[in-house]
């Protein structure tokens, strides 16, 4: 992908908000600010806002490897935020304020005419920054590109996609796709495009979708796909809404989902960062403040099949999935809650406890429903 040259529209976005950034020797030793002006290494970034020059510094490789297992520890938002402590804006947070844009376009145009030209403008704003979905048109978000190590380069590197270890400045890959992370989750097969309403936990189980499904309800898509990552299984879940001639990513979609007949496999819900309900079955959600639009889940470890199983892995199961557009409601379109206790932690003595929280009521004839059957 060609590196950024010039891009003044993005600098009036991605600036820093305050006039002076903290000198980086105060926050870790391991990291600095500078500038790469010309080819050349220059110190003192935070007296520089330039954003096509900034570059995170990591004091030799041992540090950069230090960073790297710190970022993977961290949770999506923190690791979207490292960087801004040194007065740099990541790959990753330019992609957020893209989406927020274009929430902002799509709210705000009155007509196609409008919309068209505004979208325009906002993808050559991005252009070699993010990346669109060239397999489905109607897909109107930018995406952060793929890159050798998806996990850590966004978040490392702003729109020059350096770094610099020691004296030596590093050229990081990003290549002209989506990420892997969001490709599993926005780019569908043919056979889901259309994304017509499909299986439902009133059909005959043998029409029911298998490892996947894109559903389509009153301008709300919510797709799903388990696959086998290593010896891990991954449960991957993306939101998008309607808007105008397409689709965008719909960040603020709730996530409930229950497993059954589950086999050839241990489900770690703790792993996945997920919380746990009884309503009245067993159901798994993504906590009080947990929204998506996309998200994927490592949702435990496949076991072993022993002989005669011409399988080492066979998870089978059927897993039925709700959004709270999916949830009970009554009559006058309001969710309908029951009271039950949420398993914590107390702060004060870090004991197991108990807070009486809200759900909403979940029926299983309202869900979407797959069969699980992976195979190795």
């Amino acid at each position: 992908m060609k590196k950024v040259l010039l891009l003044f529209t993005v600098l009036a976005v991605c600036s820093c908000n305050d006039d002076t950034i903290i000198p980086t020797e105060q926050i870790s030793p391991l990291v600095r600010s500078v500038n790469i002006i010309d080819g050349t290494i220059v110190d003192h970034t935070y007296e520089i806002k330039n954003d096509t020059t900034r570059t995170l510094a990591f004091r030799d490789e041992a540090a950069f490897e230090t960073v790297k297992r710190t970022l993977l520890q961290m949770n999506e938002e923190d690791r979207k935020n490292y960087s801004s402590r040194y007065g740099l804006v990541n790959i990753s947070k330019i992609a957020e304020i893209a989406d927020e844009e274009l929430e902002e376009i799509g709210a705000s145009c009155t007509t196609m005419e409008n919309f068209v030209h505004a979208y325009n403008a906002l993808k050559i704003k991005y252009m070699n920054i993010l990346v669109s979905n060239k397999h489905d048109s109607t897909d109107l978000s930018l995406y952060v590109p793929a890159s050798d190590d998806e996990n850590v380069y966004p978040y490392i590197t702003g729109i020059n996609h350096k770094i610099v270890i020691g004296n030596k400045i590093i050229d990081l890959q990003f290549y002209d796709r989506v990420n892997k992370s969001d490709s599993i989750n926005f780019i569908h097969t043919d056979s889901h495009k259309s994304g017509m309403r499909r299986s439902r936990a009133t059909d005959n189980e043998m029409n029911w979708d298998i490892n996947s499904f894109v559903e389509q309800d009153n301008g709300k898509k919510v797709s799903f796909r388990a696959s086998i990552d290593g010896d891990h299984i991954m449960f991957h879940f993306g939101a998008q809404k309607k808007m105008w001639y397409g689709w965008k990513r719909d960040n603020y979609r709730e996530l409930y989902f229950r497993l059954y007949d589950l086999n050839g496999m241990t489900f770690d819900r703790t792993g996945a960062g997920l919380f746990e309900m009884e309503n009245p079955d067993k159901t798994y959600w993504l906590g009080p403040n947990g929204q998506f639009g996309s998200i994927n889940l490592n949702v435990g470890r496949w076991t072993v099949q022993p002989a005669p199983s011409i399988y080492s892995c066979n998870v089978t199961g059927k897993i039925y999935v709700w959004t709270d557009m999916t949830v009970d409601k009554d009559a006058d379109g309001n969710v309908i809650h029951y009271m039950a206790p949420l398993p914590t932690l107390d702060p004060s003595t870090g004991e197991p406890a108990y807070v009486e929280t809200n759900y909403p009521s979940l029926s299983n004839n309202k869900a979407y429903v797959c069969k699980l059957a992976l195979t190795k």
